[in-house]
């Protein structure tokens, strides 16, 4: 079992960019400090540990002067990658993206994870030429951010979110929950123990599908 967190003390934050440094930067034999830059105290941080508290994947999402939404420096331990965590992250960062008005979102992907924001909805615009902190190739991409009414009223999403939950999330499969396509701002969840509302739900119908085959391991950066 996983969970997802902000990174809030300070103890967390150190723990979260030194994460950052060994995915991203050490490989690539940059210093530390390299791992971060001055976007971050303005940005929003989300990070997965395990059940041990081991941090196993981070991401970040900085949104612009005009309403513009930027995933940065998101990656996952091997020891984890086929499990579905970077789908998660891009997954809640997009969520908080919307949540905050933004119409699209871009990243600016390694070549070895184009493919996989491809599969999120992401649209290739081509290599990035200006500068950049690492010797990899970069590749903008761009997704337009969903509304949350546009995500609810579409049922077959709802079907594969509901059988997605079914076979990855224990908590559907013990209390047999079942996935609504109703009008609102939430999706119900009629289950034989009391109601719950899962806030991070709003983020899922449609990507969970992807849940299996999208490789992740470091995405971004």
């Amino acid at each position: 079992m996983y969970h997802l967190r902000v990174p809030q003390t300070e103890e967390e934050l150190e723990r979260y960019y030194q994460f950052r440094w060994e995915m991203l930067r050490k490989p690539l034999h940059q210093p530390k400090g390299s791992e971060r830059d001055a976007w971050d105290a303005m940005a929003h941080h989300q990070m997965v540990v395990d059940e041990q508290g081991n941090l196993v994947a981070v991401g970040r999402l900085y949104i612009n002067a005009d309403n513009e939404a930027s995933i940065r420096f998101m990656a996952v331990h091997p020891d984890v990658q086929d499990k579905g965590l970077g789908t998660l992250m891009a997954m809640t960062l997009e969520s908080v993206a919307r949540q905050e008005g933004v119409k699209r979102v871009t990243c600016s992907a390694r070549e070895d994870a184009v493919e996989f924001f491809a599969k999120l909805g992401f649209v290739n615009q081509g290599e990035i030429t200006t500068p950049t902190t690492t010797p990899i190739r970069h590749f903008l991409m761009i997704k337009p951010v969903a509304t949350l009414d546009d995500i609810l009223h579409r049922g077959d999403w709802c079907a594969q979110l509901q059988q997605a939950w079914y076979e990855h999330i224990r908590l559907v499969k013990k209390w047999a929950c079942a996935f609504s396509n109703i009008p609102g701002k939430n999706l119900s969840l009629p289950c034989q123990k009391p109601a719950i509302r899962i806030r991070t739900i709003r983020c899922l119908p449609g990507v969970y599908s992807h849940w299996r085959r999208s490789p992740v391991g470091d995405l971004s950066g």
